[in-house]
Formats: C-alpha cells, structure tokens, sequence
C-alpha cells in the first residue's frame, strides 16, 4: 500500500517555532493564513512557491500585531522542526508492514529535503515529493 504523508504539520511539529513567530496563538495564525493562502491560490488555478506565501502571511501576522517578523530565523526554523514524538516510531512500522511511504509538501523540494533529514526521518521515506515539482499546491489534484 502507498502511504502519502503531509510534512508540516503531520511528521514535523510547527510548535518548535513558537519563539521565533512570537507564541502558540501568532504561529497558529500564521500557518492558518498561510494555509488559507494556498487553497486561495489553488481554487483560482494559480500556482506560487509556498516559501513565498508562508514568508508574506508572517509579514501580515507579524504587522497585525505591531511585530516584525525574522524571516530569516522563521526560514531557519522551518528547516530545523524536530518530528512529532511518535512519528519515527510510526514510519518504521508502516515500511516494516512492506508499505511504501512517501512525503507530500507544498514546501520547495531542498527545504522538504533538509527538514526530513535534519528531523531524522528521511531514511524512513521512500521519496520526498514538492507541489513545486508540478506547479500546482495540494490540495490540487496534481501534487
């Protein structure tokens, strides 16, 4: 069986940037925005590199609340989330029940590439796949 995972959110936890965007609630808003972003773009047939969306919501977000956003640390961060606890645990399962188990990501192909590495998980994965590869965010039915 195909097993195809999402990677922000799913197998990384968002909550390691808590710090960086200014708390629990700012990077909620944050990624929610982002999110929104992308089914926007998606539902009108367009396509734009989610680095790009992610980095404008926290631009908004930040100026929402009389912040200044650090895209740097923000981009940084984004490619250093530690996985969920029991996502390893998890893979490992689904690839010893003789799954195949693949990561889908709106995020470019290098930052999913780095995150899974950096996170420990990218020895569990048999590919890493970008909506960049495509042109086309999920939840479009290209990716």
């Amino acid at each position: 069986m195909l097993c195809v995972l999402d990677v922000n959110e799913t197998l990384l936890d968002l909550a390691a940037l808590d710090a960086t965007i200014g708390g629990p609630e700012l990077r909620r808003e944050w990624f929610g925005l982002a999110i929104h972003t992308v089914l926007t773009v998606t539902a009108t047939g367009g396509y734009r590199d989610f680095a790009g969306i992610a980095g404008d919501a926290a631009i908004e977000v930040a100026a929402r609340h009389g912040r200044e956003p650090d895209l740097g640390a923000i981009a940084a961060g984004l490619r250093s989330l530690p996985a969920h606890p029991d996502v390893p645990a998890g893979l490992a399962k689904l690839r010893a029940a003789g799954h195949t188990v693949v990561a889908l990501t709106n995020s470019p192909l290098a930052t999913a590439e780095a995150q899974l590495l950096n996170a420990g998980l990218a020895p569990l994965l048999d590919r890493i796949f970008s909506a960049e590869q495509v042109g086309r965010l999920k939840p479009a039915p290209e990716p």
